[in-house]
């Protein structure tokens, strides 16, 4: 069996203590059954959080997505740049460019990427309260590059 093919290796944030010592490895990887994957690899230098996630390169994309809070919070989501986020209930519209590099998460955590990516007091109240009470949220991509992951 081939050994994975390392493609990027970067520093990123994070998660858990926000240190930006966190090792981040891109690899590529043919596996049986599945065929080809993509494996993201993280390790925390300071607090020791590690993260793994496989995405099959064959994982049909789609343009527009719909989740709704609070049922889908746990829904797996691929989140690729140049995506649009819109939460309808609360108006609000977030735009990641191509520096965005893309990231898989969950329902909440889309949520999460307006707290990440703006500074606006009254939007993250917003949050907050979608969170509690509920919230549609709507992703739309031109390339079809959303992805979801049932189990």
């Amino acid at each position: 069996m081939e050994k994975p093919l390392m493609v990027v290796k970067t520093k990123g944030m994070c998660p858990v203590c926000g240190s930006k010592d966190m090792d981040v490895e891109l690899y590529t990887y043919k596996i049986p059954v599945e065929g080809d994957v993509i494996l993201f690899v993280s390790k925390c230098e300071t607090c020791g959080y590690k993260s793994t996630d496989v995405i099959p390169f064959k994982l049909e994309g789609v343009d527009r997505l719909v989740i709704n809070l609070p049922e889908d919070a746990g829904k797996i989501v691929y989140v690729p740049p140049s995506t649009e986020i819109h939460l309808e209930r609360l108006g609000h519209t977030l735009r990641l460019t191509e520096a965005f590099k893309g990231r898989i998460t969950t329902g909440e955590g889309v949520l999460r990427l307006f707290e990440e990516n703006i500074s606006n007091e009254r939007i993250k109240k917003d949050i907050e309260k979608a969170l509690k009470e509920g919230e549609r949220i709507i992703l739309v991509n031109k390339d079809k590059a959303i992805k979801t992951v049932d189990f």
